[in-house]
């Protein structure tokens, strides 16, 4: 499924939701340190979940990743989103780019371009890639969690990891 764009339309709607949900946070009392040996600092996620409701163009970041090709796919029962991204140059090499967790393929969308047209940004063509770029699977993503076959949770469970999965 090929995506469509609406690059550059931002969606004050979505704001507007966004803003009313995040005032609604009921925050916790500010830790006890002044770092973070506690984990993330109470001033530091409310800083963020402001600009979340002011700030953040989530069409402008849609528009930016919907000028590539975008498919779903079924793996072992496990539905993957991916982008395909084709070069310019003949005989480029395939490429799969795999974001790390938690992460998202929004973290390579400044080099798809120059790695699959480089000519286009200053390199050689023998550089280009084809690239495959897969939204990897995770909890409380938009698709169902991965449950692994019961062959490989009996292996675990029977190997060097038995103990930690008790």
């Amino acid at each position: 499924m090929a995506a469509s764009t609406n690059a550059g339309t931002r969606n004050h709607q979505n704001h507007g939701v966004t803003g009313k949900r995040l005032a609604r946070t009921r925050w916790p009392e500010k830790e006890p340190v002044d770092d973070w040996s506690m984990g993330i600092p109470l001033a530091y996620v409310q800083e963020l979940a402001g600009y979340w409701a002011k700030s953040y163009e989530m069409r402008r970041v849609a528009g930016r990743l919907n000028r590539y090709e975008q498919f779903m796919t079924t793996i072992d029962g496990v539905d993957i989103h991916f982008l395909q991204v084709r070069s310019p140059v003949q005989g480029a090499t395939p490429c799969v780019m795999t974001h790390g967790w938690p992460g998202s393929v929004i973290e390579f969308i400044k080099v798809i371009d120059p790695l699959v047209d480089p000519v286009g940004h200053g390199g050689e063509a023998s550089d280009a890639l084809e690239l495959v770029i897969p939204s990897l699977p995770a909890r409380g993503g938009h698709f169902a969690a991965y449950e692994a076959p019961a062959e490989f949770v009996a292996e675990v469970r029977a190997g060097p990891l038995a103990l930690v999965c008790e």
